[in-house]
């Protein structure tokens, strides 16, 4: 927790900020479920070492940083970018 992950398109980079990392099992899908605020979820096979179908996830949880959201608001009432809330 506490670093950054920064997602460029090529109109825009937003940064968020790793809120949690945790290992789960593949059927453990409330890691995927929408949140209340603009976030990224990174998901990946866990053991990172492991041939085949791994038997765990590796969940990176983010959020958007207070300064990008902001930014984004903002242009969002001058109607240049729609927010949804959740991506």
């Amino acid at each position: 927790p506490g670093d950054t992950v920064e997602l460029s398109t090529s109109s825009r980079t937003d940064t968020y900020l790793v809120d949690q990392i945790v290992i789960v099992h593949p059927d453990d899908t409330w890691v995927l479920q929408p949140r209340s605020i603009s976030s990224l979820t990174l998901v990946t096979c866990y053991p990172f070492y492991f041939v085949g179908s791994a038997p765990e996830r590796y969940i990176v949880q983010t959020s958007m940083s207070d300064r990008d959201w902001l930014s984004r608001q903002e242009k969002s009432e001058r109607g240049h970018v729609a927010t949804t809330g959740h991506r």
